[in-house]
């Protein structure tokens, strides 16, 4: 099957995710160079992040717990891959956006954190795709560019909570709504990812009901967000 094809099958999810967020930004929108670097950033962060993955899943926690037990799920799942993941896309969004003028909106701190989060699922859905083909492309852009995005949602969410606290200098809620900006999205990443990793039947009827749910309260969510912008 010709690579530009694949290629477009895994970029093209990502891109209208971002392109719909972009467009909710109705007062004023971010410069598209801001965008895409953020999104460029995002993609190449998945060379660190698969790295720290390899390093403790292969060399660390093989060689401590069963691979197959419960609480290596958790710790792999919960910890190292969703930490790993989004901790590298927070530090794309920290330091591409903390400091930048354009962030005067709060829905801004949402688009950044879901261009840097495409981004990453972007070059991470193109290596995916060229191993397993379209099927796969199918079922990540249902599940798994979603499910990205989303935790890109929370992500902005808790980061703009954040720059309104530092404006107002609390510094205490700063740091607070910092670190949930890390840890919400871990979480929900963690058990998605722990879902699947069960091979359960029943914790795979667990995570259908949780993208939905999931999917309904972003959805809602963002929108709403997105009506209720303000300046900063």
């Amino acid at each position: 099957m010709a690579v530009r094809v694949l290629f477009w099958a895994a970029v093209i999810p990502p891109l209208f995710l971002l392109w719909k967020v972009y467009r909710l930004d109705k007062i004023e929108h971010e410069p598209i160079g801001l965008i895409a670097k953020l999104f460029i950033l995002g993609g190449i962060m998945c060379f660190p992040a698969a790295f720290i993955e390899s390093v403790l899943l292969d060399n660390v926690l093989a060689n401590v717990l069963n691979p197959s037990s419960i609480l290596s799920l958790v710790i792999s799942n919960f910890i190292v891959i969703a930490g790993a993941e989004e901790g590298c896309k927070y530090l794309v969004l920290k330091k591409g956006t903390w400091k930048n003028p354009n962030f005067d909106y709060r829905f801004d701190a949402v688009v950044y954190s879901v261009a840097v989060t495409l981004g990453f699922a972007a070059l991470e859905n193109v290596m995916y795709v060229y191993d397993g083909g379209l099927s796969v492309a199918a079922s990540r852009a249902v599940l798994s560019i979603p499910g990205h995005c989303i935790f890109g949602i929370y992500m902005g969410y808790y980061y703009g909570m954040a720059k309104q606290y530092s404006l107002a200098g609390d510094r205490s809620r700063t740091k607070q709504y910092l670190l949930r900006a890390v840890v919400h999205p871990m979480l929900l990443h963690g058990f998605y990812d722990f879902c699947l990793s069960t091979q359960s039947d029943i914790m795979m009827i667990i995570f259908f009901a949780y993208v939905i749910i999931l999917d309904v309260r972003a959805y809602r969510g963002i929108k709403r967000l997105a009506a209720e912008d303000y300046r900063m």
